[in-house]
């Protein structure tokens, strides 16, 4: 279990283990969710802007070309690709 300190301005430091483990860097959002028996979860945000980041790194890794990509078997099997990694 990680624990880190609440500043009075209301900020804390995300252990680094744990963004690693979040994959969380320097802009991430995050959600708190609070569940029925009062305890949070803490989840990151993934933005549009992260996804076009995913899509950009996944199409350039496969050399995937744009009619693949842009045909509906291909679209769909990179989607899934891009959501399997988030």
């Amino acid at each position: 279990m990680k624990t880190t300190v609440i500043t009075s301005k209301g900020t804390t430091t995300i252990p680094k283990s744990v963004r690693d483990d979040l994959g969380l860097t320097e802009g991430s959002y995050l959600s708190f969710q609070r569940t029925k028996n009062g305890e949070y979860f803490i989840k990151p945000v993934v933005t549009m802007r992260e996804l076009r980041k995913k899509n950009q790194r996944i199409l350039a890794r496969e050399k995937t070309s744009l009619d693949t990509y842009k045909s509906g078997d291909g679209f769909r099997a990179h989607a899934k690709r891009i959501l399997d990694e988030s």
